[in-house]
């Protein structure tokens, strides 16, 4: 069964998973994949997620994207659960939560500074999600970048000892179940292919949910004011003691 759900990556990789629609090509899938490949090449190459697949990673930038996450992830899961409150959609949400993951791995490095209202973000401008079409370009990026997380989850195993108890939770993300619940997403998508104005706009909705992420990354590898650590990855005012167990990262973290 799936992890207790609900937090991203980005790597972001799209699989290329075989649709459930043997008999035709997956249209929205495409137009999304095509019209979203330059923000997604752009978005894999940005500082806080390039080194995630290496074992120089900073266990300091870990923990800002971490904390970037959380605030994305709040933000646009909030728009989520709202609008399929409001609609009847036949996509069932509750069970892909992400931000509960990213609250556990927040825990393991014992950080509750974003849940606590700390480091706090300014608003960003979040993509209307207001019709079916904005709801699916805005899953498209945030269901997309769980396949990009296995990789880096064994990456992050592999080098760091980081697992989805111990600070990985959200690139572990479905785990086992990540193809399926990907193609669960790709079938739903499709549900609005003959209508060209919803794909027009989930065509947009998922450029500006990049963009988005982007964005706000940019704000906490820019900004010394998000992520006070010191070098073992912890919130500079917080004393160590002797029960913390660090994370292994290798010694070039800091």
């Amino acid at each position: 069964c799936l992890p207790d759900s609900c937090c991203f990556s980005l790597r972001m990789v799209f699989s290329n998973t075989r649709q459930h629609f043997p008999d035709k090509e997956p249209e929205v899938r495409n137009a999304l994949r095509h019209a979203t490949h330059r923000h997604h090449q752009r978005l894999n190459r940005h500082p806080l997620l390039v080194t995630l697949t290496q074992r120089d990673l900073s266990l300091i930038n870990y923990r800002k994207l971490l904390i970037a996450y959380f605030h994305l992830y709040a933000a646009l899961e909030t728009q989520i659960c709202q609008f399929l409150k409001r609609q009847t959609v036949t996509f069932d949400y509750a069970g892909r939560r992400k931000l509960p993951w990213l609250i556990n791995d927040l825990a393991y490095f014992r950080d509750d500074s974003p849940v606590s209202g700390q480091n706090k973000l300014p608003e960003p401008a979040l993509p209307e999600i207001d019709r079916v079409g904005q709801l699916v370009g805005v899953l498209y990026t945030i269901e997309g970048s769980t396949l990009g997380g296995q990789l880096i989850s064994r990456n992050l195993a592999e080098h760091h000892g980081l697992t989805r108890s111990k600070g990985a939770c959200f690139f572990n993300g479905y785990g086992e179940h990540t193809t399926c619940m990907w193609q669960e997403f790709l079938d739903f998508a499709e549900t609005i292919s003959g209508n060209a104005h919803e794909r027009r706009v989930a065509v947009e909705s998922a450029c500006r949910t990049f963009q988005l992420f982007e964005e706000v990354l940019d704000t906490f590898a820019d900004n010394h004011n998000y992520g006070n650590f010191n070098k073992s990855g912890q919130p500079a005012n917080r004393a160590a003691t002797h029960h913390d167990t660090k994370p292994k990262f290798t010694p070039g973290d800091a």
